[in-house]
């Protein structure tokens, strides 16, 4: 019988809503800090399906390291990736390329469009498509997907007027409605030590208190909604 490792980052519920549509199996959530510091191998009858967000073209910068140090092995790979309707770019590929470097053998892929974890566009997750995809892995195929690895640089986010954004330092700020129950600290994946933009405490905010206020940030989220609404379909390999 296949023995399944699931491992996902999914601060707005995507990724976790992507995986769930494969086989059963020992899951890991690395949103959770203290989960990121464990080692991960994967044995040669083990597959591991993994599932992660797309942040500006790549994996997000504060957890690629996990898969690139933390996770190992001999077994097969189907490697997943969320992205918000705008752009993968190299995403997909460089979690391809991490885990073939680090001995797995990638038998599956897939770049699924899906709501944007800030700006108003993408549609649902095609569930309808990912299970089709997953009814045709092929186990004993090795695969590969297009984009470059290495990766190129982060995309660099624009406002409404064109111009570059900056807002590296923006921070969710707390509402009226705050109650204080502290559900926003326990979802953060970075601990408050910094923000990561992931929206993990805004969406899960109970009373809706949580929203950012940083001027660039508001204009970048213009942007991608004045110029991504056209419907993307998921790329499988």
């Amino acid at each position: 019988m296949m023995k399944v490792k699931k491992i996902y980052f999914s601060p707005t519920g995507n990724c976790k809503k992507i995986i769930s549509r494969f086989w059963e199996g020992e899951e890991l959530n690395i949103q959770d800090p203290a989960a990121r510091e464990r080692d991960v191998f994967i044995e040669k009858d083990e597959v591991l399906v993994i599932s992660m967000p797309i942040y500006a073209s790549r994996l997000p910068n504060k957890i690629m390291p996990f898969i690139r140090d933390k996770i190992k092995g001999e077994g097969k790979a189907v490697c997943l990736v969320s992205y918000g309707n705008r752009s993968y770019g190299d995403g997909l590929a460089e979690l391809v390329g991490l885990l073939k470097d680090n001995g797995l053998k990638v038998v599956a892929a897939g770049a699924i469009p899906s709501p944007h974890a800030f700006a108003d566009i993408g549609k649902d997750i095609d569930i309808e498509r990912i299970d089709d995809f997953v009814k045709n892995i092929d186990l004993d195929r090795e695969i590969d997907v297009s984009g470059s690895y290495p990766p190129g640089p982060y995309y660099r986010p624009l406002k409404e007027d064109g111009e570059f954004a900056n807002f590296l330092k923006a921070k969710p700020v707390k509402g009226e409605t705050c109650t204080g129950c502290g559900l926003c600290e326990k979802v953060c994946p970075m601990a408050e030590d910094i923000c990561i933009k992931c929206q993990a405490c805004v969406v899960n905010c109970p009373v809706k208190a949580m929203h950012f206020e940083d001027p660039d940030f508001l204009s970048h989220k213009a942007y991608l909604e004045k110029n991504f609404n056209d419907k993307k379909d998921p790329v499988f390999y």
